[in-house]
């Protein structure tokens, strides 16, 4: 009986948004995609396409066995800003990515992309590209 009422107090609480931001938090993730790391490389790129700053935003690559290949750590995005969290190219494998912070899905954007360095050209091509949902 106590635990019903202390998970009726938290989820009251939650309604009323008395909890932090982060409990409010929308998390975005990209499915997993494949680099073979010769040049490659996976990156995750995040937009705010609102008018409004995006504040405790988060941007992580991880590895196919759930370490962080890249982090941005928590800050704010500025309207109309992008940002982009890159692994190495040295790494081969699959990565995706997972986006969080308090913005609503109609202020921002994120994908996962591999690039690789086209050694003919003086450009970056995209090899595979998903978005985050």
């Amino acid at each position: 009986m106590q635990l019903k009422k202390h998970l009726l107090t938290i989820g009251f609480a939650m309604g009323l948004g008395l909890l932090s931001s982060a409990a409010n938090a929308t998390t975005w993730a990209t499915s997993p995609v494949w680099s073979d790391g010769g040049g490659a490389y996976h990156a995750c790129n995040v937009a705010n396409v609102s008018s409004v700053a995006i504040t405790d935003l988060r941007v992580d690559l991880y590895k196919s066995d759930g370490t962080i290949l890249s982090s941005s750590g928590v800050f704010t995005l500025n309207p109309n800003q992008s940002y982009e969290a890159f692994g190495v190219s040295t790494y081969s494998g699959f990565a995706r990515c997972r986006i969080s912070s308090v913005a609503t899905s109609g202020q921002i954007r994120g994908s996962i992309v591999v690039y690789k360095w086209n050694g003919a050209g003086a450009f970056y091509e995209t090899r595979v590209l998903d978005h985050a949902r």
